[in-house]
């Protein structure tokens, strides 16, 4: 990120569900926590927009590229016991662009064996091999493509098995998939 620009979030919820929205870095060491006052966001159904999020006060100064911003947008409420969420495209001039593909970024503490996640749709089922063993302290990122899932609720289902035990890490995350307009 070079240019002073002002960043936008985009995101959709099918309903009236209040939408809590963090960004931080995800890369390198350096903290960074941005989080808007919920009376800045709307509660209506569809596409919602976050912004103004100016990049000269903060992030500009801070040497914090847009590409190490992860951001996630909890729906219903504020709590990590929460699992639905609303993806979210950051970007700051022109409508964004369609969605490819999916990311979630998670932190793991315990090195994680190699694992498979199911991407589960309305009538669509796909699993996604993670063929690399990760290691303690690690950001494990999941990446699946947007296209070819259908529109609607999602689900994305892992149970990797910690590095050298029987222990697993079971999570599930649930969003909805809506195409841009």
């Amino acid at each position: 990120m070079e240019l002073s620009v002002d960043l936008r979030i985009k995101y959709y919820v099918p309903d009236r569900a209040e939408a809590f929205i963090k960004a931080q870095v995800i890369k390198g060491t350096l903290h960074y926590l941005m989080e808007p006052k919920p009376d800045a966001l709307r509660k209506s159904p569809g596409w919602r927009d976050f912004g103004a999020w100016p990049t000269k006060d903060v992030l500009l100064p801070q040497r914090i590229a847009s590409g190490d911003l992860g951001v996630l947008i909890r729906l219903g409420e504020d709590s990590e016991a929460v699992n639905l969420f609303a993806p979210g495209i950051i970007y700051h001039s022109g409508p964004p662009k369609p969605v490819r593909a999916y990311r979630f970024d998670l932190f793991t503490a315990r090195g994680l064996a190699p694992f498979s996640f199911d991407v589960i749709g309305a009538r669509y089922k796909r699993t996604y091999k993670n063929q690399q063993r990760v290691g303690d302290r690690s950001t494990v990122r999941i990446e699946f493509d947007a296209p070819e899932i259908p529109e609607g609720w999602t689900r994305i289902v892992l149970s990797p098995r910690y590095e050298g035990s029987d222990d697993t890490l079971d999570l599930e995350w649930t969003f909805y998939n809506k195409r841009l307009p």
